[in-house]
């Protein structure tokens, strides 16, 4: 084997019970792996791992005999060329190894205008970034924090079920008319949980708890146009940008590239624990009351769903702590018109096949 020089840089190991994945080092060598961090020093030789690709991401997953039930993910570029250089990995055609040079560039700018932070404030310095992060990186982001939200659920797969949440999708882009807005919507078989969450890059998690509290086509498509208002808007990665900027510059100034992308992507767990403002609930509200007009959809169907849920008698769901009150959301509803009659847009077969094992939620009439 031809002789490279060994690389060390960082990897996430996921533990079985673990709600948070830890940072830890990891050495790739001719001779194999080795992984260090907090009471974990293991050498894994040639043959004794397994590398694979972690589908639809830019991630390979690491497993070994060794590690019992726990997982290593690796995303650096660098890494998983050193994997490949070993023959230790051989991706396909389909895999995706984002490059992080437009990052630098951005962050670049972000320092040569850092006038605006005081003429204008932080939160026009943080949208003006966010407007010009690369989709790749936001895909690349939200693939890390989705890897993370769905490591211990159960997640529907469900082909006929799929193909319904597609067409959802695909029909919300064709109401804004943004061929550029690509969602990916996974339903979590909990019951328990009655939440969902959006996450940059397009992707949208639903829990069955929430589901089993939509009585009509017009209440699904609102809360999934909630959701897809926080996408366009990219408040997730408002929120991201807001915790690394000062950081990320840092890196930048130092010429610490590798840093650089070891923030970003150490910082996509946080997506999962931060809050929306008011404000950008209230936006996402707006996106979604727009979206149900164009659609001939029932524009008060959002905040009767929003009610039933925050009036039951299970827990709010932190997502929902923050958003507006009742009021503030009737208000925004009177600005819109309902339509003169509520169209329908999934057949019988496919609402039964979304709301699948709830009996109470059966009708495909708005």
């Amino acid at each position: 084997m031809q002789a490279y020089s060994d690389w060390q840089g960082s990897a996430q190991l996921f533990r079985p019970q673990a709600a948070l994945p830890e940072s830890i080092s990891i050495r790739i060598t001719a001779a194999g792996l080795a992984l260090f961090g907090n009471q974990l020093q293991l050498e894994l030789p040639v043959g004794s791992f397994h590398i694979s690709e972690q589908p639809n991401t830019a991630f390979v997953k690491i497993t070994a005999d060794v590690l019992g039930g726990s997982v290593v993910m690796l995303s650096d570029p660098s890494g998983i060329a050193a994997l490949e250089r070993y023959g230790f990995f051989a991706p396909s055609r389909s895999f995706k190894t984002p490059s992080y040079a437009g990052v630098l560039i951005l962050f670049g700018v972000l320092i040569a205008v850092g006038i605006l932070f005081f003429t204008l404030g932080l939160q026009a310095l943080v949208s003006w970034g966010a407007a010009r992060i690369p989709p790749q990186l936001e895909r690349a982001l939200g693939e890390s924090a989705l890897a993370q939200a769905l490591y211990t659920e159960r997640v529907c797969k469900d082909s006929a079920t799929q193909a319904v949440l597609q067409k959802c999708a695909n029909l919300i882009s064709s109401w804004r008319q943004d061929t550029s807005l690509h969602l990916q919507i996974t339903i979590v078989e909990n019951r328990t949980i009655k939440n969902a969450f959006a996450l940059p890059g397009g992707y949208i998690v639903v829990y069955r708890g929430i589901l089993d509290s939509i009585h009509t086509e017009s209440e699904l498509f609102g809360l999934l146009a909630h959701e897809a208002g926080h996408v366009v808007l990219r408040h997730g990665s408002k929120r991201l940008l807001r915790n690394v900027l000062f950081a990320a510059m840092l890196s930048i100034l130092l010429g610490d590239t590798q840093s650089l992308s070891g923030i970003l992507l150490s910082q996509s767990s946080n997506l999962l624990e931060l809050s929306y403002s008011r404000q950008e609930e209230l936006e996402a509200d707006q996106f979604a009351l727009e979206t149900l007009q164009i659609a001939g959809l029932d524009t008060h169907a959002l905040p009767k769903l929003l009610k039933r849920l925050g009036s039951s008698s299970f827990e709010i769901p932190q997502v929902l702590s923050t958003h507006p009150s009742h009021a503030e959301r009737e208000m925004l509803v009177q600005k819109v018109a309902l339509p003169s009659s509520i169209k329908t847009y999934l057949s019988e077969q496919e609402w039964k096949s979304l709301l699948q094992t709830t009996s109470k939620n059966s009708s495909s009439t708005p």
